[in-house]
């Protein structure tokens, strides 16, 4: 075993550690706010939520736009917006917040990137990294496909990803920026609003004392989803290295 695949395989160990800890950090932060302050279980808080229309979606929206900005990884985007108001409005709703928040990045990026000085300090902060290093291999053939491949492998939120992009990349065009970092995280994002709106739900509604057995099936497609969408992004990020 050569010591550059075991290097592969200690930085992929890593990362799936970091994100079983971060989910039950989160779960936990979950159960703290639900036990002390919440006053209704998880459907009726999503009930009010949709009954509340735009005004409600505009604010939940630019929540997760300021999360995304905050470099806060999109998973938490994703549950955020499943428990607040279900997977099938929330995690759509996560999937425009980071589009909006890369356009913003990748704009800063874009114009910060015109100061030589400054591309040139952030290209040599970044130069030991051995995806920002493959990435800069490939800019020559890069589009969208370029984009769907790096913005999975960075081990960073979309919007700062989208913000290097800007800064290095000046000849990708914003549209291929855009629709990749949609495609990388739609599905990525929709996993965890799955998992907002069911096991969110249920450590919710376990913190109330009330009942979380309706959420046993989602709960379950849940972890599979999320166990699949792991396998996936650790095989994309070792071909990456490859």
């Amino acid at each position: 075993m050569s010591t550059e695949v075991s290097k592969i395989r200690i930085f992929g160990g890593t990362r799936h550690f970091l994100r079983v800890v971060g989910g039950v950090a989160l779960g936990f932060c979950i159960y703290y706010v639900a036990y002390n302050y919440a006053s209704v279980d998880c459907q009726t808080m999503q009930s009010a939520n949709l009954a509340a229309g735009a005004n409600a979606a505009w604010k939940i929206t630019s929540l997760l736009i300021l999360i995304a900005s905050l470099g806060v990884p999109s998973a938490i985007c994703g549950v955020v917006a499943g428990l607040m108001l279900g997977p099938t409005i929330g995690g759509p709703l996560a999937s425009l917040a980071i589009v909006i928040a890369s356009s913003l990045f990748w704009a800063i990026g874009h114009f910060a990137g015109k100061n030589n000085g400054l591309k040139s300090a952030t290209e040599a902060l970044l130069a030991s990294r051995s995806w920002f290093y493959e990435a800069m291999k490939q800019r020559s053939a890069t589009g969208f496909h370029w984009t769907v491949a790096n913005a999975i492998n960075a081990p960073l939120s979309y919007p700062f990803f989208s913000f290097i992009v800007g800064m290095q990349v000046p000849h990708l065009t914003f549209f291929s920026m855009i629709s990749g970092v949609f495609a990388a995280s739609v599905l990525h994002v929709a996993g965890y609003a799955l998992a907002g709106g069911s096991i969110g739900c249920a450590v919710v509604n376990h913190a109330l004392g009330l009942p979380f057995e309706p959420y046993k099936t989602m709960m379950l497609v849940s972890c599979a989803i999320l166990l699949l969408l792991s396998k996936l992004q650790a095989y994309m990020d070792q071909k990456g290295k490859e």
